[in-house]
This record gives C-alpha cells, structure tokens and sequence, in this order.
C-alpha cells in the first residue's frame, strides 16, 4: 500500500498476479483482510443453556461423564458419582449447560486438512426440543479443534397434544334455541347492515404486523442450516469452550468431608 501522487492524493496499492513480471499502481481501497476470520462466519452455533437436557461426554480412556435433568428443572444431575466423592457444587453442574451458547471459532480448516488423531473425545448434546450435536474434539499442533454434527428428532406428542380439540359451548339451552330462530325481516336486514358495517371497518383497519420469528426455536430448518454451515470443517475453539467440550468426571467431583474429617481424626489418633 502507498500514497498515490497520481490519484490525487488518494490511497493506491501495488498489485501484481502471482507469478508475473509487472506491478501496477491502483487507485482504491482493498478490504482483503488476511486472517481467516475474516472469510468466516466465526459464531458456530448459539443454543440457550434452558433447551439442554442432557450433556455426555465420552473420553479416549473409556471415562464417562453424564449430566441430565427432567423438563422444568433447573439443575443437572451428574450420574455415576465414584464411591468417595460428591458433586463439587450445582454451580460446576449448571455450568456445562453453556456449552452450545456462544460457540465462536478463532480459526477454520477444511476437515481434509487437519488429522485427528485416534485419541479424541466425543461430547454428545441433547436439547429438549429434539436436537443432537456431537462435539468431537482433538489437541492438534497444541491447538484446540473440533467438528460438529447435528441430527433433529421433534419428541413425541404428549397427551395432550395427542387429544382432538373439543369445541367450548356456553350459554342455556333456550339460549341455543333462541341462537337457531329465523329473526323477523326488519332485524335480520339491521344486522345483514350491521355486519357489512362491521367489515368495512375492519377492512379500514392497518394490517397486523406479523408475528417475529422464534430466533430461539430448534426445529429441523435449524439442524439443516447448521449441517450446511459446519460439514466439511474443522473449528479452532478457544480454550474456555473447549474445555466445556471436554470435561472430566474429576472437573465435578471432590472427596466427601465426612470422609476428610474421618482422615483428619486418622491421623490425630496417629499423631
């Protein structure tokens, strides 16, 4: 990049194609940003913690971590607690519900591009309305990466859903009856009159705006567009996410304090 004498003072830069001889100055401005961020859509997916309902993650050395909790809980309930240990707080729990919120990428490779090794952890992600992602994840070159996948199952109707509507009636019976009369000629021209004034005034009315989208609805249209977005590509994922990604049963757990104060008095004894 220079400043062009010849464009009036303007920016200019040299170009040239790759492999030729001869240099031009131009006059303009070339947005071409040289980082890969700059081509790329970097937020990957953006799920609300409150749609996850169970959170698995399976490590290379066959652990397990399980996290899951019914329609209308808050807190996530951690399954197979090793014999020792408790949960190190709901708050460590709760926290991987996060894990499709805010999903950024610092950089992005073609799948065929990066070799992940045959070590790599697979989070497994199930939200109430249906979705799975899996998070399959990797350290390579000391850097963080993962692909993603998604499938969409809608859950099945409830009963209530499943029951055909039934249509309210209110009123008597003799209010029914008098509804079936045919009204005198006079009355039945004032409301024949009455109800064209009625549509001429709706008719004068501004049209409703059409309700927004759900921009937080899960549904197939969304799996398909995240399918779309992310086949065929592999995501460097920043170290705070990648760790949601990978959590370890040891990242939740600590020893029970019945157990530390037994050790304490242990060793007091011994003392």
């Amino acid at each position: 990049r220079r400043m062009s004498g010849a464009a009036a003072g303007s920016h200019g830069y040299y170009i040239r194609r790759p492999g030729g001889t001869r240099a031009l100055l131009v006059e303009g401005d070339l947005n071409i940003d040289a980082r890969t961020t700059g081509w790329f859509n970097q937020e990957i997916i953006n799920i609300k913690p409150e749609h996850v309902s169970e959170v698995v993650v399976d490590h290379p050395d066959e652990t397990q971590v399980r996290l899951s909790r019914g329609a209308g809980k808050d807190d996530f309930v951690l399954a197979d607690i090793p014999e020792g240990k408790e949960v190190q707080s709901s708050y460590t729990l709760n926290r991987i519900g996060d894990i499709l919120e805010r999903v950024r990428a610092d950089d992005v490779r073609a799948a065929d591009k990066i070799k992940f090794p045959d070590q790599m952890t697979t989070a497994t992600v199930k939200t109430f309305d249906g979705m799975t992602a899996i998070i399959t994840s990797a350290v390579v070159d000391k850097d963080n990466w993962s692909r993603f996948s998604f499938d969409f199952q809608p859950p099945p109707a409830t009963e209530e859903e499943k029951a055909p509507p039934t249509a309210e009636t209110t009123g008597t019976a003799d209010d029914a009856a008098k509804s079936t009369e045919t009204p005198p000629a006079d009355q039945g021209e004032k409301a024949t009159a009455a109800d064209k004034t009625a549509k001429a005034d709706q008719a004068a009315r501004p049209a409703k705006k059409a309700p927004k989208e759900d921009v937080d609805r899960i549904d197939q249209k969304l799996v398909d567009k995240l399918t779309k977005e992310t086949s065929g590509w592999v995501y460097k994922i920043p170290s705070y996410k990648f760790d949601l990604f990978t959590r370890k049963l040891d990242d939740l757990v600590k020893d029970k304090e019945e157990e530390k104060q037994d050790e304490k008095k242990e060793e007091k004894k011994e003392g």
